[in-house]
């Protein structure tokens, strides 16, 4: 059904991904020449791991904007469904629907029957991300074993930190985008 992704490595150029955000404005990754970007590839729109993560990352978006960082996240699922996302959490940020999923398969985004086991008999986990986030978990449009992947590319254009979930909850946390923020580009291992 999906084809086996090619995992992207830090130090390398980011791909050159085109996707339209909520607004209708294009985005690539020349929108970002020039500026740090945090890029969430995210589950389906109604995940509720997803929604765990995110919600962190609408509550401590100023901090994450203070750092001269910005954040794109792509789901890929219809724009019609990701904007009842938009609409329950308000992002700060520019948020884009990718149905085609061709910016996920630049950036390899993986699935994993394994993952998603190892997150569903998590019950705490589950209760916690069911509870939370109120999503439902059975309004899947997509892969219900994709995995998550976070990717933090430098102003130059290179990927700085490439991180590929191995559970459904799997990100890049907002500390460590942070932490990445505060360090000087020459002195971050590639």
């Amino acid at each position: 059904m999906y084809p086996p992704a090619v995992r992207l490595v830090a130090g390398i150029a980011v791909p050159n991904f085109s996707v339209t955000d909520l607004e209708g404005e294009p985005v690539t990754a020349q929108t970002y020449a020039g500026r740090r970007l945090w890029l969430i590839l995210a589950r389906f729109a109604a995940c509720p791991f997803c929604s765990l993560l995110l919600r962190d990352v609408v509550e401590r978006h100023e901090a994450v904007a203070a750092a001269g960082v910005e954040v794109l996240v792509i789901f890929p699922s219809s724009e019609k469904r990701v904007s009842q996302f938009a609409k329950k959490y308000q992002p700060g940020f520019r948020v884009a629907a990718d149905p085609e999923q061709v910016a996920f398969e630049q950036f390899g985004s993986e699935t994993s029957w394994e993952g998603e086991m190892r997150s569903a008999v998590n019950i705490p986990k589950v209760l916690k991300a069911l509870l939370t986030t109120k999503m439902n978990p059975l309004a899947i449009d997509d892969a219900p074993h994709r995995m998550p992947s976070g990717y933090l590319i430098e102003a130059n254009g290179m990927i700085g930190r490439v991180h590929y979930g191995s559970q459904l909850d799997d990100g890049i946390a907002v500390d460590e985008v942070l932490k990445w923020a505060q360090t000087d580009p020459a002195a971050r291992p590639s």
